[in-house]
């Protein structure tokens, strides 16, 4: 059934990462259904094996797949939180294969996604025309999501710097940070 927290016997498609995922966990809701687990469990169980279908693809090669696969949930439509945990694990597996280019690409692309919708409601957050609940808004948006931002971009910085990599994109990235926190 269950081994190391990984359901046993689950063998990939490799053809695409979220439908062997969406796979996975349909036989975590019938494990549920048998009372073979418990459904607290399911959270826990669905991301651990997310992330094993990750490695596995990793492991077979399948390394733009990946890459496909991550950028699609780091620049997520609503999505401008931090990475999730299993998003940094795959990063660092993938710097561990030697992919720092991979790694780079999608870092820039969460950061630029982030950082697109940062100065779209700074604008409005700056804009005196704007009327007061749409500022007031903007900047609690802004005040929530900018750590983030900052955060990715200093974390992007360091895995520049341990692999003496340069990136002008950077520099862009933390002028802007900074422009936005200055305003």
């Amino acid at each position: 059934m269950l081994k190391d927290g990984v359901l046993e016997g689950f063998t990939p498609s490799f053809k695409s990462i979220q439908k062997d995922c969406d796979r996975y966990s349909n036989e975590l809701v019938k494990l549920i259904e048998a009372e073979a687990i418990e459904a607290r469990d399911y959270i826990a169980l669905s991301g651990k094996g997310s992330l094993w279908i990750v490695y596995q693809y990793i492991e077979q090669g399948l390394l733009d797949l990946v890459e496909a696969h991550v950028r699609s949930q780091v620049t997520g439509r609503d999505f401008y939180g931090p990475l999730f945990e299993n998003t940094r694990s795959t990063l660092a597996r993938l710097i561990e294969c030697s992919e720092d280019e991979r790694v780079c690409r999608l870092y820039r692309a969460a950061i630029e996604h982030r950082l697109k919708a940062v100065k779209a409601e700074a604008a409005i957050r700056d804009r005196p025309k704007s009327d007061s609940q749409a500022r007031t808004a903007s900047t609690k948006w802004v005040k929530a999501v900018l750590p983030t931002v900052k955060k990715m971009t200093q974390d992007y910085e360091e895995i520049l710097a341990t692999k003496a990599s340069v990136d002008p994109e950077l520099l862009v990235f933390q002028r802007s940070v900074q422009a936005i926190e200055n305003s």
